[in-house]
């Protein structure tokens, strides 16, 4: 089902060094995490004894017994969020999604991707052109045995960004932790995903809240520029909701936090008009710059665009603007 994103938010870092090498990933993967190539996602069986719509069926009632969508959907990640806040997907596509934020015992994963939600390198090695590549690749098109099924497809990232090709990257998984290493670098460039699950501390490990360690290291002969960059919507809408999500009146806000070193953007809704479930929303996105990075942000850009916008904004320049490119926080309105 169609959905609408009105305003975003992104923050950067960036880090420069100088030693030789090759690509490798830049965290200690364990030998019992599956491993599989990036967006290389092969179509999972279809049995019997699991959901049938994987092959284009109705779902059944008995659907909740089996786990619901998408258990038998191919290419699924590790689910950030929080026990039993609602989550997320990093899938092996490298993209945002499935989602299950309803709130509700018998609410079913949204088998999409926000296209807007996404990290960003850009690395110039030397005096040559900066390069930016978009962390992901498309995901599974939903083929059944009569065709494309209706509600399965993931979608893939924003058309104009520069996306990966399948088979450049290595997604690792083993709950909660997931990891990826990338190729298409001259330089190494690995990103590792969880969310804290805390012995004996259900108060923590059920906080919605999902980390990322980027690592970047320069393993040419050459001086080189690596930036990093997370983009993301503000306030996605639930999809097949009745009555339809309502978020209007968003915002955005700059913030940092000098005594823990954490600098980010946060996004909200809160007009009065929003249905309970979008009722005072907010996503937060920060980061903590290492010593000697540089950060900077943008507190809004299209995201109902293409996202050439925030790519002009960071392809020529090692720094964001530090301001808004656009005034979607602000006006937007989103309703599924």
């Amino acid at each position: 089902m169609p959905h609408d994103e009105s305003g975003s938010g992104s923050n950067r870092a960036k880090t420069k060094s100088g030693y030789a090498d090759t690509p490798r990933s830049l965290f200690d993967v364990p030998d019992a995490a599956l491993v599989r190539s990036l967006g290389a996602i092969v179509p999972a069986p279809c049995t019997p004894q699991l959901s049938q719509a994987c092959l284009g069926a109705k779902p059944t009632l008995m659907e909740p017994l089996h786990g619901g969508y998408p258990m038998s959907l191919a290419g699924l990640g590790i689910p950030l969020g929080g026990i039993g806040a609602g989550s997320f997907m990093i899938n092996q596509a490298g993209t945002f999604g499935p989602w299950n934020f309803g709130g509700g015992a018998g609410e079913r994963w949204e088998v999409r991707v926000l296209p807007q939600a996404a990290f960003h390198i850009r690395e110039q090695v030397g005096e040559r052109n900066a390069v930016v590549r978009t962390l992901a690749v498309g995901g599974p098109q939903g083929e059944g045995k009569d065709g494309p099924i209706a509600g399965r497809p993931w979608g893939g990232p924003l058309s104009a960004w520069h996306t990966l090709n399948p088979g450049e990257g290595e997604y690792a998984a083993l709950y909660p932790f997931g990891w990826i290493n990338y190729t298409s670098f001259q330089t190494s460039t690995s990103i590792r995903f969880f969310s804290p699950i805390v012995v004996k501390e259900d108060k923590r490990s059920s906080m919605p809240v999902a980390y990322f360690d980027v690592r970047l290291a320069n393993r040419t002969a050459k001086p080189t520029k690596i930036s990093a960059m997370l983009t993301m919507p503000n306030a996605s809408p639930h999809e097949g909701r009745t009555p339809a999500t309502v978020r209007s009146e968003l915002s955005s806000i700059f913030f940092s936090d000098d005594s823990l070193g954490i600098k980010g953007v946060t996004l909200r809704s809160d007009g009065t008009d929003n249905t309970p479930d979008s009722k005072i929303s907010e996503w937060t996105i920060a980061a903590r710059p290492p010593a000697g990075a540089e950060f900077s942000y943008t507190t809004s850009w299209n995201a109902n665009g293409d996202g050439s916008d925030i790519y002009r904004a960071f392809e020529p320049n090692e720094n964001l603007s530090n301001s808004e490119l656009d005034q979607s926080h602000r006006t937007g309105r989103s309703e599924a």
